[in-house]
């Protein structure tokens, strides 16, 4: 007996034992889940009736397939297995997932088939992860709205009654965090600013705050197709070592700092990131890739991409700026399809320098497209130290665009020396 079969049986004993079962789950007892032709017809009229004898009479008046009027397969199904219906609703979603996995089978077969000769494979690949985001966007539509809701609210109660004020992935900086109540599962943020500006670095900050100092590591990947591994790994020992770029690579570190690059370079080590430099990547390169890791290792919490001007294409498009669109469309696509946060990085246009008032605005984003409508959050980056010399330390996080969260501003510590962010006492 095939495990989709004895699932099907499972549900419909259920259903048998304690109507309430089936009222409950509506959404799972519909025909698409059911291959077994006896199960469709029984299906057909469990609705009508709660009890065994009425049922067993009408089918049998209104037969379509013999075995399905038979008491004894009613008797058969009502006692299989001998479990209670306590926990149906594990049955019942791995009754879905099946049914959703023998879909993918077919689909994933069917475009095999149809393969064209001389079809470039990243074409190919297109096709698949087509046919992967088409099933991860069905089984979110099987999510119950009132299960969503109660979950939302229960969630809401649990956080007032333990003072809890970040509902997201906290980065680390208090002020960012209570503003944004952290970095939310499936939205997308933008970080952009004119060269300079430390946007880099507020993401290596970011994620030594996420998966390198802390206990209890969250799993972040990096796509840098600008800098190599090996520069992001020494910006992150800058930070521990409180010295310069240079003086890392060069070794010119006095004991003190050479006891601190030891611990660090354990934290590093041991720390929960991944790290590509591939040049150019493209939106399809990276979700081969986080589909692979994600295979590997399990959930991933964050993706940071540096930096949407310089990522490679897979399709062709008819403007820059489309193309840049693009970019940042996929990215949201990214977040949902991983059940991830994405954070961008985008340059800001030349015209900021041409200003009095050197602050970014949602203008400025370069190339920017639909930028704006794929982002649910954006921020600029405004160090006054960089044009003035004034305010020394200090970044402002300009929020252009807070899709749930307003705008605002927030001052960061910003030690270009040792490559960190910190939190600001003010």
């Amino acid at each position: 007996m095939s495990h989709k079969l004895i699932l099907e049986k499972i549900a419909l004993s259920a259903a048998i034992k304690d109507f309430n079962v089936y009222r409950e789950n509506l959404e799972y007892y519909v025909p698409e889940n059911f291959d077994d032709l006896v199960h469709k017809e029984i299906l057909k009229y469990l609705p009508k009736y709660n009890d065994l004898i009425l049922l067993h009479i009408d089918l049998q008046a209104n037969l379509d397939y013999k075995k399905a009027g038979e008491k004894q397969y009613l008797e058969h199904l009502r006692d299989f297995p001998d479990y209670s219906t306590a926990n149906i609703k594990k049955y019942l979603d791995k009754l879905v997932e099946q049914r959703q996995a023998e879909e993918l089978k077919r689909e994933y077969a069917q475009a095999c088939l149809n393969i064209e000769d001389g079809k470039p494979f990243d074409k190919i690949l297109d096709d698949h992860k087509k046919i992967s985001t088409k099933s991860i966007t069905k089984k979110e539509k099987q999510q119950n709205i009132s299960e969503l809701a109660a979950e939302i609210f229960e969630s809401s109660i649990y956080n007032s009654e333990h003072g809890i004020l970040i509902s997201g992935l906290a980065t680390g900086y208090e002020k960012l965090d209570f503003f944004t109540s952290g970095l939310q599962k499936k939205e997308c943020t933008i970080i952009a600013g004119r060269p300079g500006m430390a946007k880099t670095a507020l993401c290596t900050s970011i994620i030594d705050n996420i998966s390198i100092r802390p206990v209890n590591k969250k799993h972040s990947v990096f796509i840098s197709a600008e800098m190599s591994q090996k520069a992001l790994i020494t910006r992150l020992l800058c930070g521990y070592v409180k010295n310069t770029y240079n003086n890392i690579l060069t070794g010119r570190l006095t004991k003190q700092e050479w006891l601190r690059y030891a611990y660090a370079y354990e934290k590093i080590i041991n720390g929960n990131l991944t790290i590509y430099d591939d040049s150019a990547p493209s939106p399809l390169s990276i979700r081969s890739k986080l589909h692979e890791l994600s295979t590997k290792k399990g959930e991933i919490d964050l993706v940071l991409v540096d930096y949407l001007q310089i990522m490679g294409s897979d399709k062709k498009h008819g403007t820059r700026a489309e193309e840049v669109s693009y970019y940042a469309q996929s990215m949201k696509e990214i977040a949902k399809e991983f059940n991830t946060h994405v954070i961008a990085l985008s340059q800001l246009s030349r015209a900021v320098e041409s200003r009095v008032d050197k602050r970014p605005i949602m203008s400025d984003l370069k190339e920017s497209g639909s930028i704006e409508q794929a982002a649910d959050a954006i921020f600029g980056l405004y160090r006054e130290e960089y044009y003035t010399g004034n305010n020394i330390g200090v970044t402002e996080v300009i929020c252009l665009k807070g899709r749930n969260i307003g705008t605002s501003t927030i001052l960061l510590g910003f030690c270009k020396e040792h490559v960190r962010f910190e939190n600001l006492i003010y």
